[in-house]
């Protein structure tokens, strides 16, 4: 009798960790982790605002994405951006962070899309449910003429990479054995 009592709290831990090492690595690793915030660029004196969640806190960088243009591809490409957008995030035991975007570099992209990114970071403490605020201070002609998308997209990653892909096998790992330690408390049963 004692045995199996000891054998149903083994197959209710090993459950119990492999759930919180599944919904860890799921939730470390779902895009909205690494890229929270995706809104429109905001015209001149408007205002847009989004909540959104991170599992865990960490360092994201402002990124202005906006259709290329073909023709321009002048030397002067690599010169900043004027910008004129403020963002504001709020939210989790008490915190508030604003930042002044006032210019941008290309960052990256593709033939048909320009990456721009702003100078510093954001560094959003800890894990939770945040709000933010784009508000657009002035005329920004490249944005406006183009149309942009402002987003928050993570610089560096939650934890160990490799470590992930570990914790996901381990905790069905934990599934299996503990499915196997409910099997031979069935075949240990007395009939």
């Amino acid at each position: 009798m004692k045995a199996t009592k000891m054998l149903g709290f083994v197959a209710v831990v090993l459950t119990a960790v492999g759930a919180f090492l599944l919904h860890w690595t799921l939730s470390s690793e779902t895009p909205s982790n690494w890229v929270p915030v995706c809104l429109p660029y905001p015209g001149p004196n408007m205002v847009i605002s989004d909540t959104f969640s991170v599992a865990s806190g960490g360092r994201f960088e402002v990124q202005i994405i906006s259709p290329a243009d073909p023709t321009d591809r002048s030397a002067d490409r690599d010169s900043p951006v004027q910008t004129k957008l403020r963002i504001d995030v709020s939210g989790g035991k008490g915190v508030r962070i604003s930042k002044d975007v006032s210019s941008a570099r290309i960052g990256g992209g593709r033939p048909d899309t320009d990456i721009f990114v702003a100078d510093g970071l954001i560094e959003i403490p800890a894990g939770g449910d945040y709000d933010v605020v784009l508000r657009g201070l002035g005329r920004d002609e490249l944005f406006t003429q183009r149309g942009a998308v402002v987003r928050l997209a993570r610089t560096q990653p939650v934890g160990p990479e490799l470590f992930y892909p570990v914790a996901r096998w381990l905790a069905y790992f934990c599934f299996v054995c503990s499915g196997v330690v409910v099997l031979i408390m069935a075949w240990r049963r007395p009939r």
